[in-house]
């Protein structure tokens, strides 16, 4: 097996992800080249794409602009049950890739409750034909609806996270591709969502409604395959695995039947799958800019894509102590994913930082101690990135769930940094 250095393969990650160039004028290419990008009511992927984008598009506008007035972009239930903000072509796929987690979720609350497919079914009826009058919040559908149309599922369906019948209709609407959720401000981050019958045609989702998938038990997976390489590779099967929500075996197995070429990089264990396009860059002779700095929000695909995160961490930093995902610290080379907004240094996890709401300022630390030009490098990167959320996006939050008292005990960790 040929052996690929670290720095090839960190620069690879780098190119692939559009980190390299930042200059892309259209988010939906953006989102086409370097992945389907987690949303659930975050700030996130405006920041994304201002890394990646020209200066002329790194507001808001430009984003929503592709997702709300030209469908280009729609966030859709997909991987692991997460929303995911995808090209429209993707919806499909997107779509599929979460049917067997939603499939699981309802069987369990079939299990659990008294209701029946003959009343999910029905209940889905009518709200598809009260969502054809226009977007609706929750509460003007149940009111739409009539009284005894959607009833509460009791302590049975708290446990499960499913409040009432109309709550999981919503969602199993959104599964068969008839309904979509968006945010009622025209914004991602929200917590506030109407519902709409889905922005594209019923030929649009023929691939996901095919005979296709279940004659050919491999072809989901491989779509999604295909997809995850040309965003990620150098990638593992453990990685791709997170990433898709399938076991790791049936993930090794998928990238062998793509013939996908195996790579080894040098002091790293396992096996890495590179597709074509991978191959090809990792065989040209280049050398890489230095000095490169990126500040990429949390779950942003060129850390998330990263499982555990030691490929990403600068040799003397791993045993630096940082909180995980679950709270408790531990030495950097351990923590399987980052539960911050990260500093990115030369394609490698430099440090992390929170934007302080109350202050209008970012607030960050660093893995490792810099010299004046890697702290002047970061602190025009500060600068930046401070300004454009105090203009364009106003803040920036994990997700609609996020909170002040979350964000003030990641703020609490990053002071802990040493540098």
């Amino acid at each position: 097996m040929t052996t690929i250095t670290l720095d090839s393969a960190l620069d690879c990650w780098w190119h692939r992800q559009g980190l390299a160039s930042a200059n892309s004028k259209n988010p939906a290419d953006i989102i086409k080249n370097a992945g389907w990008m987690n949303t659930a009511g975050s700030s996130a992927p405006y920041l994304a794409i201002a890394a990646r984008a020209a200066a002329s598009t790194r507001g808001r506008d430009a984003l929503e602009n592709e997702i709300y007035e030209k469908n280009t972009l729609v966030e859709v239930p997909s991987a692991r049950g997460c929303t995911m903000l995808v090209a429209r072509e993707d919806a499909a796929l997107a779509i599929a890739a979460g049917m067997d987690f939603h499939a699981d979720r309802k069987s369990k609350l079939f299990k659990t409750t008294d209701i029946t497919d003959r009343e999910l079914d029905a209940l889905c009826d009518k709200i598809t034909k009260t969502l054809a009058r226009g977007p609706l919040d929750i509460a003007a559908i149940k009111a739409a609806i009539g009284a005894g149309a959607a009833r509460p599922f009791g302590e049975a369906g708290r446990k499960l996270g499913e409040s009432s019948t109309l709550t999981f209709a919503l969602k199993e609407l959104q599964f068969r591709g008839l309904a979509a959720r968006v945010g009622a401000s025209r914004r991602l981050d929200t917590d506030q969502f109407v519902y709409t019958l889905a922005p594209w045609k019923a030929r649009e989702l023929e691939p996901y409604n095919s005979e296709s998938y279940k004659s050919d038990a491999d072809a989901l997976e491989k779509a999604l395959a295909a997809r995850f390489f040309a965003w990620a590779a150098p990638a593992t099967a453990a990685e791709f695995a997170n990433w898709a929500g399938i076991g790791i075996r049936r993930a090794a197995e998928i990238a062998e039947k793509l013939r996908l070429e195996a790579r080894s990089i040098d002091g790293l264990k396992g096996v890495y799958y590179c597709d074509a396009a991978a191959i090809e860059y990792l065989q040209k002779k280049r050398s890489a800019d230095r000095g490169r700095v990126a500040l990429l929000p949390f779950r942003d695909n060129y850390v998330y894509f990263r499982r555990p995160l030691a490929p990403l961490i600068p040799p003397d930093a791993g045993r630096s102590a940082f909180e995980g995902w679950s709270g408790d610290k531990r030495p950097l080379e351990t923590i399987e994913s980052l539960h911050f907004h990260a500093i990115v240094v030369d394609g490698r996890l430099a440090g992390a930082f929170e934007y302080d709401g109350a202050r209008r300022a970012v607030v960050h630390g660093l893995f490792v101690k810099p010299d004046a030009a890697l702290r002047d490098a970061v602190d025009s990167a500060i600068a930046g990135v401070e300004a454009f959320i105090r203009e364009k996006i106003e803040d920036l939050w994990f997700y609609s769930m996020d909170n002040t008292k979350n964000r003030a005990q990641r703020i609490a960790a990053i002071l802990q940094l040493k540098y």
